[in-house]
């Protein structure tokens, strides 16, 4: 990603965090509708008297206005106002080529698509990361996969997640507010982050604004309820939000490097996270637009208009291939080109000899099933629109074979979708992306009685495809 502009924001219901280069900022969170129309970056002594203020809009996330007195405003906006606001103050110009942008672990893909779609009104590309895996990336930065937990701690409620095994816990009925002036919730709180690890974690590491001398609490609570002392410690926004940066800067097919959380200024090695793949399916990419691929036989690298091309369609092979008998533990990340994708828990990559256009992953325990990606470089100018007119024209001419061109949007970015049928006993699922005059299609096949068998993994490929720069 080197001379790309790269920004991370970290979003709380105080503050709002970015980071680009060495530098960090923190910006109010609160917005207002003022004469001449939204404010954004505001705090309450901001505001005047009469005006209708909201200190913190991102607990809005799942309406699709917010309503600041007489005024309806779209949530998408607002957001995109309050991103753009920390990351210009960053000392970034819009658009900036890739955005990191952190949510709370327990956001689902809705919530997360909405950030994502705010991001790309000043964003080329866009990730959507949990806040527990970049913080576990900064607790275990040697890449040791050490057991821990991220206990997150907001306004009114927290949630507890298990970084090996899945593992968590929500309770609306514990925040900030409850730890100040209720001493028990603090040995409430050690029960939350037990029933998501019951075994001892090597560490605990605690999001979010906390009264003073809660962690100690905590670790006394601990080592109370295990018998044994537990490390815990807090990570503070600048901290989370600079990893988030260290991770933005990762090239594909590479983790991130990270700062420990005593010291953000010097990097060191991230870890290789084995819950990522977990979270994977909400994880947002923006990446734009794509093309109908055929696997078929080998794809031409001629680079096409996407309105004037006379390629075939690549289509998929009539037979699912067996994968290899031994299971082969895939690397998180596969290159090939100028595409990246993001192997899913219980695949590999089947050989190389695709090429440099082409990847193809099967799953570990040897069960027919492939997903597939297959890129081509466009002439200059081509984009969604062009390729589409040419898909179109392709698929009209295969129609017993593939099924109807739609537009769709996934996780936030506008793509092409269609229905490959090879053969009686499979189908392929494509999404086509077109981003920096690159066509890169997503192929999904399954047996024709498991569409659903490959439906999560599928998603979550399609989802962290990332497309570099020509």
């Amino acid at each position: 990603m080197t001379g790309r502009s790269v920004v991370a924001v970290h979003l709380t219901e105080s503050a709002t965090w970015a980071r680009q280069g060495g530098r960090t900022i923190e910006r109010p969170s609160g917005v207002i509708v003022a004469a001449g129309g939204l404010v954004v970056g505001v705090d309450r002594a901001m505001a005047a008297s009469d005006e209708v203020f909201e200190p913190a809009p991102i607990r809005f996330v799942d309406d699709d206005v917010l309503l600041l007195g007489t005024d309806a405003v779209d949530v998408v906006e607002v957001l995109a106002e309050v991103l753009a606001d920390a990351v210009v103050a960053a000392g970034a110009v819009t658009p900036v080529d890739h955005l990191v942008v952190t949510c709370p672990t327990g956001w689902l893909t809705r919530r997360r698509r909405v950030l994502a779609a705010a991001g790309r009104r000043l964003a080329r590309e866009v990730r959507v990361v949990t806040i527990a895996d970049i913080a576990a990336a900064v607790m275990d930065p040697d890449g040791a996969n050490r057991s821990g937990v991220v206990l997150e701690v907001g306004v009114l409620a927290s949630e507890a997640t298990a970084t090996i095994g899945g593992g968590r816990v929500g309770v609306d009925s514990i925040g900030a507010m409850d730890l100040s002036v209720r001493p028990e919730a603090v040995a409430e709180l050690a029960e939350v982050v037990h029933t998501a690890h019951a075994d001892v974690p090597e560490w605990i590491a605690v999001v979010g604004t906390l009264p003073t001398g809660v962690a100690g609490g905590l670790a006394d609570a601990l080592r109370r309820r295990w018998g044994l002392d537990v490390p815990v410690c807090e990570i503070p926004p600048r901290t989370l939000v600079g990893a988030a940066f260290e991770w933005g800067l990762g090239q594909a097919g590479q983790l991130p490097r990270v700062s420990g959380p005593g010291d953000d200024s010097e990097p060191v090695p991230a870890r290789t996270s084995r819950r990522w793949g977990v979270v994977l399916a909400a994880v947002v990419t923006v990446v734009v637009g794509a093309a109908l691929i055929v696997v078929h036989g080998s794809v031409d690298d001629t680079p096409t208009t996407g309105n004037a091309s006379t390629d075939a369609p690549v289509v998929s092979d009539t037979v699912i291939p067996a994968p290899a008998p031994t299971s082969i533990a895939a690397p998180a990340w596969v290159s090939t080109g100028r595409a990246a994708l993001e192997v899913p828990p219980g695949w590999h990559r089947r050989g190389s000899e695709g090429g440099a256009d082409r990847v193809e992953l099967v799953r570990d325990d040897g069960r027919p099933a492939r997903i597939l990606l297959v890129q081509k470089e466009l002439l200059p100018g081509a984009d969604l629109d062009a390729v589409a007119v040419t898909l179109g024209d392709q698929i009209e001419a295969r129609s017993d074979t593939f099924g109807e061109l739609s537009r769709i949007e996934f996780d936030a970015r506008p793509a092409l979708a269609y229905v490959e049928v090879p053969d009686h006993d499979s189908r392929v699922v494509w999404r086509v992306f077109v981003s920096d005059e690159l066509q890169v299609s997503i192929g999904c096949q399954a047996l024709r009685g498991e569409p659903d068998s490959v439906a999560q993994a599928c998603d979550a490929v399609a989802g962290s495809v990332m497309i570099s720069a020509r």
